[in-house]
């Protein structure tokens, strides 16, 4: 099996796999219903530590070439060096649960976080990290009424497809990015 590579820092950021310690952050920033709200096809927060302790195990499983689920931590001892959210390239879950090839940019963070350009930074890093690993575009998949992540994706160039059912099983607004 092929060694992980990981993801390359920024100059304001660090990547990492989250650490099962940080269970107790996880379940406090997914149980924030300005975050969670934009989350799945029925979005709820997480009940309990023990399931964001669950959450970590997922996302620290093994991933295969340029895909993963990392923890953001700031470079910025305002923030404590420690985790502010999380960044995804993951393949789309298909609402027809149909294999897909398709890859997402996502990034879900900690709202005393927001405002300081770390999602934006974080999803340009995994965009980099999808073109060196060969790949031809990623998708962002956002609730019509995030109008953050809306803003984000325009941001980093992506074309608005429109609004689609075809993953998560719930309306969606798609973008691309043809890289």
């Amino acid at each position: 099996m092929q060694a992980e590579v990981p993801l390359a820092p920024t100059e304001r950021l660090t990547f990492r796999r989250w650490d099962p310690s940080e269970a107790k952050f996880i379940f406090e920033m997914y149980s924030m219903p300005e975050v969670y709200q934009f989350l799945g096809s029925d979005p709820k927060p997480v009940p309990s530590v023990e399931k964001a302790a669950g959450a970590i195990q997922r996302w620290n499983s093994p991933t295969f070439g340029a895909q993963g689920f990392w923890a953001v931590v700031p470079k910025d001892p305002a923030f404590g060096e420690k985790p502010v959210g999380s960044i995804l390239l993951m393949p789309l879950q298909r609402s027809d649960e149909a294999p897909s090839d398709d890859f997402e940019v996502g990034w879900h963070f900690h709202p005393k976080s927001w405002g300081h350009g770390f999602a934006t930074e974080a999803a340009r890093t995994v965009i980099e990290r999808a073109k060196e690993f060969g790949m031809n575009e990623v998708r962002a998949v956002v609730y019509p009424n995030n109008l953050r992540s809306l803003a984000l994706c325009e941001r980093l160039g992506m074309e608005r497809i429109g609004e689609t059912q075809v993953w998560y099983k719930t309306n969606l607004v798609e973008y691309l990015l043809t890289l």
